[in-house]
């Protein structure tokens, strides 16, 4: 029910952002993480969906983290606001710029733990946690560019542990 909410104000948001003159996205990438709870792991395709305008963006990233040995799998949802360190009107008109951003969210984490010899789960449980990124977007044209940053997120649950990572995306915008 709280993951329907949460994904409910993540669709109000969007929905509300795209009425100004923005660029639809869509991003998929890699990523590789290390926690306070289990090993380096891998960012298996994260995916980003949302909109941007000249000043920031809104969006929702979904990502399947696997770590081993420790065998945990966390699957995240997050709603992001990032803002960039500059506005970008003129992009569209010319190509080859790198725009550094900040950005800031909510999330909804599942994570599943399991026994190092075996697939029997030890551990599962759901929360809400928080989420900072820093990074750059290269843009070639107006139809894509390149998104690299670093993340944290904190997992508020049994314990709370922080995650550590770097990611890479290639994003498609459709611009209005």
């Amino acid at each position: 029910m709280i993951k329907m909410l949460f994904k409910l104000v993540l669709v109000i948001g969007i929905a509300t952002f795209a009425h100004a003159k923005s660029a639809k996205f869509i991003g998929v990438g890699f990523g590789v993480f290390d926690s306070s709870s289990t090993s380096i792991g891998i960012d298996f395709l994260p995916l980003t969906l949302g909109v941007k305008n000249q000043n920031a963006k809104i969006y929702l990233g979904m990502s399947h983290l696997l770590s081993s040995p420790n065998s945990a799998t966390h699957v995240n949802d997050a709603l992001f606001v990032s803002t960039y360190a500059f506005n970008y009107d003129y992009l569209f008109d010319e190509f080859g710029y790198v725009l550094p951003y900040v950005g800031a969210g909510l999330s909804w984490n599942e994570v599943e733990y399991f026994s190092g010899q075996s697939s029997q789960i030890i551990d599962k449980h759901s929360s809400f946690g928080f989420e900072m990124q820093t990074g750059i977007e290269y843009y070639f044209d107006k139809t894509v560019n390149l998104n690299i940053g670093l993340q944290y997120l904190q997992v508020n649950s049994n314990w709370v542990h922080h995650i550590y990572g770097v990611f890479i995306y290639l994003e498609l915008n459709k611009n209005d």
